[in-house]
């Protein structure tokens, strides 16, 4: 029997900057771990837990490479590539070929599995398809995005972006299809892709303030209270709470939390094929963390991924995944909160 999962999670954006109180003399910030550091604690982490093939980036958006280990692999994405489906159509929009709130079909839900079924005469905003597709991973909005705007478009997109090693070869959610026609992605094309968004080059501020608002993470917390991936939370408050200075005040804390921002795409299936049944779990996002310098609160922005790939125990590669899936950031949150008693107590 072939079984394929895929996950999705929260999404955030936008938040505004805060100024340093008035006089105050920052202390230095604690050193940054270098990428060796970084790396070797995460490859342990996941090597402890997973005999599937490995990888992880971080990255400052038009900055330096933090972390990086088989960046440069191909990995079966599952739901993670529907990024680029995201893209393609938030490009679309931007270009005036498409309204999001123009009407889109509604595939049929199968009644077993996740392959989607098909179409229906039903319809909804295009909008609504896309948050469904990247917050709950919704495989027959998936299908419908696919079947809208054309998967060698899709497809011709990426390789036009540099996006070589990223490409949609099977329908998102059929195991059938994907245990022998895997898609593939690289956490360099997809940190590419995010970076691309977050810097401007690809989309403006508003489509890029909708491209992230319609992920998981922050904002679909704070909107719902859901994080299904748990990144945002628990995730990343936990590692607030462990690197903060143990004097740090409650409100302090809040007040870096605040600032913070994180959107994700996270995908997994399970394929199984001889009675074996390996696992892929991956997830790729962007994050934003203040930094208190001598003018005020600095917002850095990064890119990331994470990657295990074709794990032949399932159970260890979500232990995997769940150890690690908001480790990348934890020396640059220590890094920020060793001086942060300088900016906090603003709103």
């Amino acid at each position: 029997m072939t079984r394929a999962v895929l996950l999705s999670l929260p999404v955030a954006i936008l938040i505004a900057l805060t100024a340093c109180a008035a006089g105050a003399t920052p202390k230095p910030m604690a050193p940054t771990a270098t990428p060796q550091q970084i790396g070797s604690r995460m490859t342990k982490l996941l090597r402890d837990r997973t005999d599937g093939a490995i990888g992880f980036y971080l990255k400052e958006v038009d900055g330096s490479v933090l972390a990086a280990l088989n960046e440069n692999e191909t990995f079966e994405p599952a739901s993670t590539i529907k990024l680029l489906l995201l893209l393609y159509v938030m490009r679309q929009a931007q270009s005036g070929n498409v309204n999001l709130d123009a009407p889109i079909r509604v595939y049929e839900t199968p009644p077993t599995g996740s392959c989607p079924g098909p179409a229906t005469t039903n319809t909804e905003p295009l909008r609504d398809a896309l948050r469904l597709m990247m917050r709950n991973s919704d495989n027959e909005r998936t299908k419908a995005i696919s079947d809208t705007f054309g998967i060698d478009n899709i497809n011709a997109m990426a390789q036009t972006l540099g996006l070589t090693q990223t490409r949609v070869n099977h329908t998102i959610g059929c195991g059938d299809q994907a245990r022998f026609n895997h898609n593939t992605m690289t956490l360099v094309d997809v940190g590419r892709l995010l970076e691309s968004v977050a810097d401007g080059h690809l989309l403006n501020a508003v489509n890029r303030q909708t491209f992230f608002s319609l992920m998981s993470g922050k904002q679909e917390f704070v909107e719902t209270g859901s994080d299904p991936a748990e990144i945002w939370e628990p995730g990343l408050r936990r590692i607030v709470e462990q690197e903060a200075p143990a004097d740090m005040p409650l409100a302090e804390r809040e007040s870096f939390r605040r600032q913070m921002d994180l959107v994700y795409k996270d995908g997994r299936y399970i394929l199984c094929i001889d009675g074996m049944c390996p696992e892929y779990h991956s997830v790729a996002g962007w994050a934003e963390i203040p930094f208190c310098g001598d003018t005020g609160v600095h917002l850095r922005q990064y890119v990331f991924g994470l990657d295990i790939d074709g794990g032949i125990d399932p159970v260890r590669v979500d232990s995997a995944f769940d150890a690690t899936k908001a480790e990348l950031f934890r020396e640059q949150i220590h890094s920020a909160l060793s001086n942060w008693a300088n900016c906090a107590g603003r709103p």
